[in-house]
């Protein structure tokens, strides 16, 4: 009958319009990822620029830190985290060095794991990105003009596992030695310090 009909066609269409969604929902996506990363970036730049007091999950002690940052660790290519910079001593300076340690004195805000089918690859050049109080300096791998050459930026590549890049399945995060962050669909260009 026309009512047996309808009522086959409406659960097919229904099922059929689940496993559409699904299929939709478990691709990657790599958008989504870098905006992730570069909000990620903007938070700490934002976070050294403001002076932000650093709260010890611990203790509960607020301190003020010489800046902020992010840091990919050696070996894990879907993982980096952001982490507070050492205590500023109220002279007037910050002590070296200005980068990521494994020792309580650059303590992690929060660790991020990407989706299992992305990497970040680095080429060498990003291992960690900090930005440095009040005047949100920042320094790349531990240099304030990082990377030979004179070449003011430190490029981040978020892919698909196994894609070489440059594809439509690779985006590159430039962060620059002037605080400039952006996205491209090719290598960032090389600017001088």
């Amino acid at each position: 009958t026309l009512i047996e009909v309808l009522t086959v066609f409406s659960i097919t269409t229904f099922i059929a319009v689940s496993l559409l969604t699904s299929i939709i929902r478990a691709k990657p996506n790599l958008t989504e990822a870098t905006q992730v990363l570069m909000s990620d970036i903007r938070m700490a730049q934002a976070n050294a620029l403001a002076s932000k007091q650093f709260k010890d999950p611990v203790t509960g002690v607020f301190s003020y830190r010489c800046g902020y940052g992010l840091s990919h660790p050696n070996g894990n290519e879907g993982e980096y985290f952001l982490y507070a910079g050492r205590l500023f001593n109220g002279a007037g300076n910050c002590p070296a060095p200005k980068r990521y340690s494994n020792e309580s004195n650059t303590p992690t805000v929060f660790t991020r794991i990407l989706d299992s089918r992305l990497e970040l690859v680095t080429g060498g050049q990003f291992r960690d990105i900090y930005f440095e109080l009040p005047d949100g300096r920042v320094f790349i791998n531990n240099n304030n003009c990082p990377v030979g050459g004179g070449s003011g930026k430190s490029e981040i590549i978020i892919r698909k596992k196994g894609v070489s890049c440059p594809s439509v399945d690779c985006i590159y995060i430039c962060v620059y030695a002037f605080g400039r962050i952006e996205s491209r669909t090719n290598a960032c260009p090389d600017i001088a310090c």
